[in-house]
């Protein structure tokens, strides 16, 4: 059946008013009674073309949200949400787009300087009023130890079953410092354009040098540490203590993956939205904290595997869980959970291969 509507548009209240907004265009229209009744119309009448002596279709075929002939049909398999967020993050538009690197640089440090004229956000270890219950200082990992890259990647793999052994406090040092910390040996390597607040470098890739990851460690079972949530200071190298409440429960908060709680370390890794809306305004920086974070988790996972433990990583994360552990969640989300211990090197939780020794699941999903 044709459509003359465009499929790229809801309506939500804003400022009291009801609003349009075409999100692959990224346009906002307040709309009347009037252009609601005509769309209301036009899309219980199928079959009827918009109208050209019409007034109100004029203005509608004018933005683009009607069109004389059908809008073809998108193939889009997953859910609405999904839809919005990759077709209105698909396309910036720029006032105006450089067409050599001369107008791109003059255009990105006209834009660095708006920037920086707005106090960037601060980090949670920048907050110097901020309260730190506890904090563990870790040491500094020797850097003259080599590890087979190679050997890392090819057997770098998902388990869901660990054993009931420590992690050793210098392994967990290692991780934390390859992985997350700001690493002085990367200071050589800062262009002197950089501003002051933004020359911390890590060992992976952020998206404007932002850093707007975070790392809030879940430790259960790790030597010479307590038990505990921490938050992971990447300036000093250390471990400051948010909550020791036992009753958190790691399988509840992954959304009932439940085999998790035998982990014996985790790192929450959440962005700080703020910290990219600063330099990126645009909806596509959404992209960039989930490529941030993919960055991170890698390198914890090539870090661990390289020092013999086996690693699993989830993205199924219940946020009212970590509210009580984690501030402001109105800016700040976890994108992904990423553990790591001595494993069986399962790659199925126990309870799931016996659902299938005892014939209740079938093998064909």
């Amino acid at each position: 059946m044709p459509s003359y509507i465009s499929s790229n548009i809801f309506f939500l209240i804003k400022n009291n008013q009801l609003v349009l907004w075409d999100y692959a265009a990224h346009k906002q229209y307040s709309i009347t009674q009037a252009y609601l009744s005509r769309l209301l119309h036009l899309s219980q009448n199928a079959h009827e073309n918009p109208d050209r002596d019409h007034a109100i279709d004029q203005d509608l075929l004018a933005t683009g949200l009607l069109a004389e002939h059908s809008f073809p049909v998108v193939d889009w398999g997953w859910d609405d949400l999904s839809r919005i967020f990759h077709f209105g993050t698909s396309h910036i538009d720029y006032t105006e787009q450089p067409t050599n690197t001369q107008e791109w640089a003059i255009a990105y440090q006209a834009a660095c300087e708006n920037t920086v004229d707005v106090p960037i956000p601060k980090l949670r270890h920048e907050v110097q009023s901020r309260k730190i219950i506890n904090s563990i200082q870790l040491d500094v990992p020797a850097t003259d130890e080599t590890h087979d890259l190679q050997h890392a990647l090819l057997t770098r793999r998902s388990v869901r079953e660990f054993l009931p052994q420590a992690v050793t406090k210098k392994q967990l040092e290692s991780i934390l410092y390859f992985s997350l910390a700001y690493l002085p040996s990367r200071a050589g390597d800062i262009s002197e354009l950089c501003p002051e607040g933004l020359r911390h470098r890590r060992s992976s890739p952020s998206g404007g040098g932002l850093n707007s990851i975070d790392g809030y460690v879940y430790i259960r079972n790790v030597s010479q540490i307590p038990a505990g949530f921490y938050y992971y200071n990447p300036a000093r190298h250390q471990l400051e203590l948010i909550s020791s409440d036992r009753e958190f429960s790691l399988g509840k908060a992954l959304n009932g993956q439940f085999f998790a709680e035998d982990i014996p370390f985790g790192i929450f890794l959440t962005c700080q939205f703020d910290r990219l809306w600063w330099k990126y305004p645009h909806s596509r920086a959404y992209r960039v904290a989930l490529l941030d974070a993919g960055h991170l988790s890698q390198t914890v996972q090539l870090i661990s595997t390289s020092l013999g433990l086996g690693t699993w990583i989830s993205a199924a994360i219940d946020e009212s869980c970590l509210e009580p552990v984690i501030d402001h969640l109105n800016r700040s989300a976890p994108l992904l959970f990423v553990g790591a211990g001595v494993s069986t090197g399962r790659d199925m939780p126990a309870a799931l291969e016996e659902l299938h020794a005892n014939g209740r699941v079938h093998n064909d999903y």
